[in-house]
Protein backbone atom coordinates (compact mmCIF):
# COMPACT_ATOMS: atom_id res chain seq x y z
CA UNK A 1 0.00 0.00 0.00
CA UNK A 2 1.29 3.42 -0.86
CA UNK A 3 1.44 5.96 1.96
CA UNK A 4 -0.16 8.70 -0.14
CA UNK A 5 -3.34 6.66 -0.84
CA UNK A 6 -6.32 7.04 1.49
CA UNK A 7 -8.79 4.38 2.60
CA UNK A 8 -12.41 5.55 2.33
CA UNK A 9 -15.30 3.89 4.14
CA UNK A 10 -19.03 4.50 4.28
CA UNK A 11 -21.39 2.84 6.75
CA UNK A 12 -25.15 2.69 7.16
CA UNK A 13 -26.77 1.43 10.36
CA UNK A 14 -30.38 1.25 11.46
CA UNK A 15 -32.56 -0.33 14.09
CA UNK A 16 -36.27 -0.81 14.66
CA UNK A 17 -38.04 -1.64 17.92
CA UNK A 18 -41.61 -2.83 17.30
CA UNK A 19 -44.37 -2.84 19.89
CA UNK A 20 -45.27 -6.09 21.61
CA UNK A 21 -43.25 -9.29 21.84
CA UNK A 22 -41.46 -9.02 18.51
CA UNK A 23 -37.67 -8.57 18.67
CA UNK A 24 -35.87 -5.34 17.93
CA UNK A 25 -33.90 -5.49 14.68
CA UNK A 26 -30.45 -3.98 14.11
CA UNK A 27 -28.71 -3.94 10.73
CA UNK A 28 -25.46 -2.47 9.53
CA UNK A 29 -23.50 -2.40 6.29
CA UNK A 30 -20.09 -0.90 5.64
CA UNK A 31 -18.21 -0.70 2.38
CA UNK A 32 -14.84 0.75 1.65
CA UNK A 33 -12.23 1.55 -0.94
CA UNK A 34 -8.75 0.48 0.11
CA UNK A 35 -6.46 3.15 -1.31
CA UNK A 36 -3.37 1.83 -3.03
CA UNK A 37 -4.55 -1.80 -3.12
CA UNK A 38 -4.40 -3.72 -6.37
CA UNK A 39 -7.49 -3.84 -8.58
CA UNK A 40 -9.72 -6.78 -7.67
CA UNK A 41 -8.72 -6.43 -4.01
CA UNK A 42 -9.40 -2.75 -3.38
CA UNK A 43 -13.01 -2.99 -2.16
CA UNK A 44 -14.04 -4.26 1.26
CA UNK A 45 -17.42 -4.85 2.93
CA UNK A 46 -18.86 -5.75 6.34
CA UNK A 47 -22.42 -6.68 7.28
CA UNK A 48 -24.36 -7.43 10.49
CA UNK A 49 -27.90 -8.35 11.46
CA UNK A 50 -29.06 -8.64 15.07
CA UNK A 51 -32.31 -9.55 16.80
CA UNK A 52 -32.95 -8.77 20.49
CA UNK A 53 -35.92 -9.91 22.54
CA UNK A 54 -36.14 -7.43 25.43
CA UNK A 55 -38.13 -9.62 27.83
CA UNK A 56 -37.35 -13.32 27.99
CA UNK A 57 -37.93 -14.41 31.56
CA UNK A 58 -35.98 -12.08 33.85
CA UNK A 59 -33.53 -11.06 31.11
CA UNK A 60 -33.14 -10.49 27.39
CA UNK A 61 -31.96 -12.74 24.54
CA UNK A 62 -30.36 -12.06 21.21
CA UNK A 63 -29.07 -13.53 17.98
CA UNK A 64 -26.59 -11.95 15.56
CA UNK A 65 -24.80 -12.78 12.34
CA UNK A 66 -22.44 -10.96 10.05
CA UNK A 67 -19.14 -10.88 8.23
CA UNK A 68 -16.31 -8.45 8.64
CA UNK A 69 -13.77 -6.85 6.30
CA UNK A 70 -14.51 -9.12 3.34
CA UNK A 71 -12.38 -8.14 0.35
CA UNK A 72 -14.09 -8.28 -3.05
CA UNK A 73 -14.13 -11.69 -4.77
CA UNK A 74 -13.31 -13.41 -1.43
CA UNK A 75 -15.63 -15.79 0.42
CA UNK A 76 -17.76 -14.16 3.10
CA UNK A 77 -16.74 -15.77 6.39
CA UNK A 78 -19.77 -15.40 8.63
CA UNK A 79 -19.84 -15.11 12.39
CA UNK A 80 -22.87 -16.15 14.47
CA UNK A 81 -23.75 -15.40 18.10
CA UNK A 82 -26.54 -16.23 20.56
CA UNK A 83 -26.75 -14.78 24.07
CA UNK A 84 -28.96 -14.40 27.12
CA UNK A 85 -28.43 -11.46 29.47
CA UNK A 86 -29.97 -11.48 32.93
CA UNK A 87 -29.68 -9.38 36.08
CA UNK A 88 -28.28 -11.25 39.08
CA UNK A 89 -29.11 -8.31 41.36
CA UNK A 90 -29.42 -4.50 41.12
CA UNK A 91 -25.66 -4.10 40.49
CA UNK A 92 -24.67 -7.10 38.37
CA UNK A 93 -25.71 -8.53 34.99
CA UNK A 94 -24.41 -11.82 33.60
CA UNK A 95 -24.42 -12.59 29.85
CA UNK A 96 -23.46 -16.10 28.73
CA UNK A 97 -23.03 -16.45 24.97
CA UNK A 98 -22.03 -18.96 22.33
CA UNK A 99 -20.46 -18.06 19.01
CA UNK A 100 -19.13 -19.70 15.87
CA UNK A 101 -17.00 -18.31 13.08
CA UNK A 102 -16.50 -19.71 9.58
CA UNK A 103 -12.92 -20.47 8.62
CA UNK A 104 -11.17 -20.05 5.29
CA UNK A 105 -9.66 -22.84 3.25
CA UNK A 106 -8.95 -26.11 5.03
CA UNK A 107 -9.08 -24.61 8.52
CA UNK A 108 -11.75 -25.68 11.02
CA UNK A 109 -14.53 -23.31 12.04
CA UNK A 110 -14.11 -21.70 15.47
CA UNK A 111 -16.77 -22.21 18.13
CA UNK A 112 -16.64 -20.96 21.68
CA UNK A 113 -18.51 -19.82 24.76
CA UNK A 114 -18.01 -16.79 26.97
CA UNK A 115 -19.53 -15.26 30.08
CA UNK A 116 -19.57 -11.49 30.42
CA UNK A 117 -20.23 -9.93 33.82
CA UNK A 118 -21.22 -6.27 34.12
CA UNK A 119 -21.05 -4.40 37.42
CA UNK A 120 -22.78 -1.07 37.98
CA UNK A 121 -22.23 1.11 41.03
Amino acid sequence: MLDDEEDKYTAVQAYYTPEGSLPSISVGYQFGDIGGAAGGADEEASFMLGLTWAEVGPGSAGLALGHSNTVEDADELYQYEAYYSYPVNDSMTVTPLVFTRDAAGNLDDTTGMMIKSTFTF
